[in-house]
């Protein structure tokens, strides 16, 4: 014949109350802890909405002056195949060019950096 289980819990809890109040210090332990955690995430998932709308905003408007800049590249790749033939038919170095060719790389690297 089995005991009865929750007998036996009811004549642990007489015996010994002192472990059933330790019992529940550690829960309500447990959910001040939980309520604190969800204090705490809520507080910094504000902070992040906050911060990610203006990196939202930021990121648009970078992507849309880039798409302004790469138009402004391809005019100046234009350019600089028509000085570089001018440079060639007339047999003279135009220090043009090179600058040309300076703007253009920086405008790449800046590319590449900001991903637009």
């Amino acid at each position: 014949m089995k005991p009865d289980v929750n007998k036996i819990f009811a004549k642990l809890k007489a015996e010994n109350p002192k472990t059933e109040l330790e019992s529940q210090n550690v829960e309500l332990a447990l959910i001040d802890d939980a309520k604190a955690a969800i204090k705490e995430a809520q507080k910094m998932m504000t902070i992040i909405e906050k911060d990610g709308s203006q990196y939202l905003d930021l990121h648009q408007k970078i992507q849309n002056n880039g798409d302004r800049l790469m138009s402004i590249f391809s005019l100046l790749q234009d350019q600089e195949r028509k000085l570089e033939k001018a440079e060639k038919d007339l047999g003279i170095s135009l220090p043009e060019v090179s600058k040309l060719d300076k703007v253009m790389n920086d405008i790449l690297r800046m590319r590449k950096r900001y991903t637009f």
